[in-house]
């Protein structure tokens, strides 16, 4: 008798630990997914603003490309609001300057409100 209640515990700690070890799996799994999301927005936000910066500085065919490319990125891996701010600051790129400096705070609000709640 004792035997066999010395095996049933030693098989209780077999699944439980097997049941701990998925569990951390699991667990893991979605930290490293929830990481790996949160670069990938950071990366194309960061690119973002880049060309953006670059766009404005010094103003050429290839910045603008540069910027859409982002922009692309940004509708792939960014929120909805940042792809509009995104692309609204584009679209007052020849406005007046107000209308560009409220898609530009727009923009920046959307992308610090997508990466905190990333």
């Amino acid at each position: 008798m004792e035997i066999n209640t010395i095996l049933g515990v030693l098989a209780g700690l077999g699944v439980g630990s097997l049941l701990n070890t998925l569990v951390s799996y699991i667990t893991s799994q979605k930290s490293k997914q929830k990481d790996r999301r949160y670069e990938e927005k950071k990366t194309a936000y960061i690119g973002l603003l880049t060309a953006l910066h670059d766009a404005a500085v010094a103003p050429s065919e290839a910045n603008s490309k540069a910027y859409a490319l982002w922009q692309t990125k940004c509708h792939i891996f960014g929120s909805g609001d940042v792809a509009k701010f995104a692309q609204r600051i584009a679209d007052t790129n020849e406005g007046p300057r107000d209308a560009r400096h409220e898609a530009y705070e727009s923009l920046l609000r959307a992308i610090r409100q997508d990466l905190y709640n990333t």
